[in-house]
């Protein structure tokens, strides 16, 4: 089950900037901290716009750290499209909602880099766990507003979903993801 669900996530995986989840609603234990570096490949279509296809290339890494029972804290850097790119940087707090299998998680972070104007951004996302072998492998769904503090933004709705194996979910994971960014007032 654990190699098949690998397989499938891995063929049909795209990452996602800055709304990529990578994460578990399992929480951390107070003092244990967490190292998540990613790379991820993004297609964004827009029949609106003119421009039908835009890909490039993103790398992440987030660190989190466990700071009470059902709370921890995080912070993402991403680069976006490596050449000629530019950075998101975020802190995650989130917060356990029904311990081990539901949690609530609020990223406030902006864009900067390569003369690209700064904008507050805050992403409030509700992430569900779903335990297939205990300590060895778990489903993680992710479901997210993206919120722009700027004139003329739309607010956008993210999912992610993906499975998170190991030998120990307790000290290390691979987790692949598949993840869509939709604007419920486009076409």
């Amino acid at each position: 089950l654990r190699g098949a669900l690998v397989l499938i996530a891995v063929a049909f995986s795209s990452g996602c900037y800055s709304y990529s989840n990578f994460q578990s609603a399992k929480l951390l234990e107070p003092g244990v901290t967490s190292i998540t570096p990613s790379a991820s490949y993004n297609t964004w279509q827009d029949s609106g716009s003119g421009d039908d296809e835009i890909d490039d290339w993103v790398l992440d890494f987030q660190i989190r750290g466990g700071i009470a029972p059902g709370f921890e804290i995080g912070a993402k850097f991403s680069r976006i499209r490596t050449d000629e790119g530019y950075y998101f940087i975020a802190i995650d707090p989130k917060f356990a909602l029904e311990p081990e299998h539901l949690a609530l998680s609020c990223p406030f972070g902006t864009f900067f880099g390569n003369e690209l104007e700064s904008k507050l951004q805050i992403h409030p996302t509700l992430i569900a766990r779903l335990p297939l072998e205990e300590g060895l492998t778990e489903l993680n769904a992710a479901v997210k507003m993206l919120l722009f503090f700027t004139e003329n933004s739309d607010a956008l709705v993210a999912f992610n979903f993906g499975p998170r194996i190991s030998s120990n979910l307790d000290r290390w994971a691979i987790h692949p993801e598949i993840g869509f960014l939709i604007n419920p007032g486009d076409d």
